[in-house]
């Protein structure tokens, strides 16, 4: 039986085998295309999410440190004296954003009179000192695989969704003058 070999057509013959050999493990060649087919999918899916999941924490963790950034700029109460204390928050900010990822954010400065943040605060005053500040930061994230849009989620309909973040960072001014 030397030199004979089985093809698909199920002939033993002398010579050349068929162009489709019958496989050892006993007639299963598809198999291996059926199991591409229902593993690529699920492969991908975990390929793009932890790559999404991580540039999306990254971007965040960029926001929460804008953030931090425009309330240490209002606790040192750096721009009180020349009127210019609101335009040096959102600046420091979006200076951050811009470098980052090169979009700007929504920055929202809110303050409260003493180290008690109670009520619904003075929104756009970076208050006085030994008053308590807080910084939002808003930013649309736009994503960077087609995951969102697979899963169909935030509304998306094409390559990338845009998914809104905000960060917040809270300080006690510092004493630049007596506090009251």
């Amino acid at each position: 039986m030397q030199g004979r070999i089985r093809t698909s057509a199920g002939r033993t013959g002398k010579g050349r085998p068929g162009l489709f050999p019958v496989s050892l493990a006993g007639g299963q060649d598809g198999s291996s295309a059926v199991e591409t087919a229902v593993v690529l999918p699920l492969l991908l899916l975990l390929i793009f999410g932890v790559i999404e999941v991580g540039n999306a924490m990254s971007t965040w963790l960029m926001i929460q440190n804008a953030a931090d950034t425009g309330a240490r700029y209002a606790a040192t109460g750096q721009g009180v004296i020349g009127g210019t204390q609101m335009t040096g928050i959102v600046n420091s900010v979006n200076q951050i954003l811009v470098a980052s990822r090169g979009q700007a954010g929504v920055v929202t400065v809110r303050s409260w009179a003493g180290t008690n943040p109670a009520g619904a605060g003075r929104l756009n005053n970076p208050g006085l000192a030994c008053d308590t500040v807080e910084i939002q930061v808003g930013y649309t994230y736009n994503t960077i695989t087609p995951i969102a849009s697979m899963m169909g989620l935030f509304g998306s309909n094409g390559w990338g969704a845009q998914i809104p973040m905000n960060a917040y960072a809270r300080r006690v001014n510092e004493p630049w003058q007596p506090c009251p």
